[in-house]
């Protein structure tokens, strides 16, 4: 399921989770009713440590009132019974808990429209940028791995302290249909990629690269100011783009917080339509476009994305 607010989930999306067999992974973690139902200090002390490692990490989604099976959803129960647990009393109990508190944390109540007074939770943690966050009932830092919540070394708590030093850039991608599909199926989509800051530090001096399959790569049209071409990645032919985030006058800086990502693929000079085969193709079920992104005073982030993922969003749109 591509990624929604929680304040934008419905009983519908949590019947989805169920269909798809959407598993488990670093963004989204199901616990069965009891987690919150039974509000004991244990529960209370456990949700809170979940919380701390998805913010510290990438951020993601707790959904309650879901039970799953080697990290795979299979029942979706009857939910919490809300008059005996109120979702400000979750939110107040869960702050208690963590320091510092972390900002946009947000709860959203579903009401199990077969059984009334309950309802399901889910729960949407940022990426924090006052990262690290302690759970101040174990003293301890955590953070996901795989589907785990795991204890922090010295190091990595210092690591994701830097955050709050160094910009944080984000590449964003939609795919646009672009004309009539091919007599072999394939359709035309111009590929709109971009980058947002979600840190409180103005980047500077921005770099980003893309690596594409070579025989997904329709038309190009790429400015001689930056550079293109068809190298071997990862063992695998690919067109790699580079874009440098700048005009004629020089660097264009990336402000923290601006809801507008900066598009490095517009207008005539740079351009790339990709020719996708149908979603859930086999090839293209194992593909990813990769991109790299590099900038003054910030470690390069490499952000992976699958094919078949974009398409998704596209046929839900």
């Amino acid at each position: 399921m591509p990624q929604r607010r929680a304040i934008d989930w419905t009983y519908a999306d949590l019947l989805v989770l169920l269909k798809n067999g959407e598993q488990e992974n670093l963004m989204l973690d199901y616990k069965a009713s009891l987690a919150i139902g039974e509000w004991t200090d244990s529960r209370r002390n456990e949700l809170a440590k979940d919380i701390c490692a998805f913010a510290n990490s990438a951020g993601g989604m707790i959904v309650i009132g879901i039970g799953e099976l080697e990290h795979k959803p299979v029942l979706l129960d009857d939910g919490v019974d809300t008059t005996r647990v109120s979702k400000e009393a979750i939110e107040s109990a869960l702050m208690a808990r963590i320091a510092p508190r972390i900002d946009s944390l947000t709860i959203k109540e579903i009401p199990n429209p077969h059984r009334e007074y309950f309802a399901y939770f889910v729960i949407g943690i940022p990426r924090s940028m006052r990262a690290p966050h302690m759970c101040t009932s174990f003293h301890r830092y955590y953070k996901r791995y795989n589907f785990e919540c795991v204890p922090m070394e010295h190091y990595e708590v210092e690591d994701v302290r830097r955050r709050q030093s160094e910009p944080a850039l984000i590449f964003t991608c939609e795919l646009q249909a672009a004309g009539t599909a091919f007599t072999d199926g394939r359709q035309p989509f111009a590929l709109y990629a971009g980058v947002k800051n979600e840190g409180s530090v103005m980047a500077t001096d921005v770099l980003v690269r893309l690596y594409i399959p070579r025989q997904y790569v329709g038309q190009v049209t790429w400015s001689p100011n930056d550079s293109h071409g068809v190298t071997i990645y990862q063992g695998i032919e690919v067109y790699r783009f580079d874009a440098y985030v700048r005009d004629n006058a020089g660097p264009i800086p990336i402000y923290p917080h601006d809801d507008q990502p900066f598009l490095i693929t517009h207008g005539k000079s740079r351009r790339i339509t990709l020719h996708l085969p149908p979603r859930n193709n086999q090839e293209l079920a194992k593909t990813q476009l990769i991109a790299q992104i590099f900038a003054e005073g910030m470690r390069m982030r490499q952000f992976e994305i699958a094919l078949n993922n974009l398409l998704a969003v596209k046929e839900k749109d």
